[in-house]
């Protein structure tokens, strides 16, 4: 890496795009920084580890009183939620969970990508065969 290349944190940059973008792409920007794929500039989605997590957005967040885009950035991680593995698995928690009055269905927050064990359930189910020992629910209410 450049000696003189700098780069903000994820979750500065969250409160950088506040000042600009609309409140819904500023909540998609949000879940993509807390999930488990990456969007490329040409579209393509690629797997990786979460940058961060909407709780440390919200504790940057909550301390960086009086910095501009702050009171956007708090209404916008009303909605964020952290390991959305998808931009449609995103849209879809998004549309399912936002209120009403945003253009959602507003039924409560799922929990995304939920671990089930597979001790739960018989070994062979819905016509095929676990070969893991466990499955994940793309949105979940447990």
């Amino acid at each position: 890496m450049e000696k003189d290349v700098v780069v903000v944190s994820p979750v500065l940059s969250f409160l950088q795009m506040a000042e600009s973008f609309p409140l819904e792409t500023l909540v998609v920007a949000g879940m993509e920084l807390c999930g488990r794929y990456a969007v490329s500039r040409e579209g393509a989605i690629s797997s990786r580890c979460p940058l961060t997590s909407a709780s440390r957005l919200r504790r940057f967040v909550g301390q960086a009183e009086g910095m501009r885009g702050v009171k956007k950035a708090r209404r916008a991680l009303r909605f964020v939620m952290d390991d959305s593995a998808s931009p449609m698995e995103t849209s879809l928690a998004l549309l399912l969970s936002m209120p009403r009055s945003l253009g959602g269905y507003g039924l409560p927050r799922p929990v995304m990508n939920l671990r089930i064990d597979a001790v739960a359930f018989d070994k062979c189910m819905v016509g095929h065969c676990a070969e893991s020992r466990f499955f994940r629910g793309d949105l979940c209410w447990p």
